[in-house]
């Protein structure tokens, strides 16, 4: 079934442009993706950069030139609470992978469940 899979791939992706530089890219993707699964790593926030990264962008621009409009560009994008909130998670999605403030976190909860069970 693979070279089936394979012979399709190719030629769906000279078939978009008649160019051959497509399937070359085609290629070089598909032996990162190898290489990345090999390594342990996962291929999907690939794919979904690579499917999500022109429609991220275009928003991108939209909003840079609609907050430009204001005197200062910085206060304007990111003083709006929907943008703190993602913010936030952002940073907390950060930081949690430290080790330092696992252990930190850690302590917090243990120390909470120790004076709830002394009562």
């Amino acid at each position: 079934m693979l070279p089936v899979v394979t012979i399709l791939c190719i030629i769906g992706a000279y078939a978009i442009n008649s160019s051959v530089f497509d399937v070359l890219i085609m290629a070089i993707f598909g032996l990162i993706g190898f290489v990345m699964r090999r390594k342990g790593y996962s291929v999907a926030p690939m794919v979904l950069g690579i499917v999500l990264g022109s429609l991220m962008d275009a928003n991108f621009r939209r909003a840079v030139s609609l907050a430009s409009a204001g005197d200062n560009l910085i206060i304007s994008m990111f003083s709006r609470p929907i943008s703190l909130i993602l913010i936030a998670f952002i940073l907390i999605s950060l930081f949690s992978n430290f080790k330092f403030v696992k252990t930190g976190v850690r302590k917090l909860f243990s120390r909470g469940s120790d004076k709830g069970q002394e009562e």
